[in-house]
């Protein structure tokens, strides 16, 4: 039941962030699918690690080893990725803000 519940919660809030983070950037179809299949590639590289585990020791270690791995993905998320507020995040430019830098009767962009 919490199995279902937590990937319900994943495939909801996942695009919500997606888009917050690339807001009016164009590569939202990007940066989704690259999050969602680095997601799936953990998900298979975790059974496996836990099937290995469970094969050459017991249930009780690959548990424990999987359970560490997960702590220090916490602990990596908690205090290395820098979360920026929306008040110090620059919207990406679009096509209108890069014609100012171009001139017409010079072929150049500067």
């Amino acid at each position: 039941i919490l199995d279902g519940i937590g990937a319900g919660i994943y495939d909801t809030m996942i695009p919500i962030v997606i888009s917050n983070m690339v807001a009016d950037s164009g590569r939202f179809g990007f940066a989704y699918s690259f999050i969602i299949t680095c997601w799936r590639l953990g998900h298979g590289c975790s059974l496996m690690l836990g099937e290995f585990v469970l094969h050459v020791t017991s249930y009780r270690v690959a548990f424990l080893t999987q359970g560490g791995i997960s702590i220090i993905s916490l602990v990596l998320l908690v205090f290395c990725v820098n979360i920026p507020d929306d008040s110090t995040t620059s919207k990406v430019t679009k096509k209108e803000d890069s014609e100012e830098f171009y001139e017409e009767d010079s072929e150049e962009f500067y």
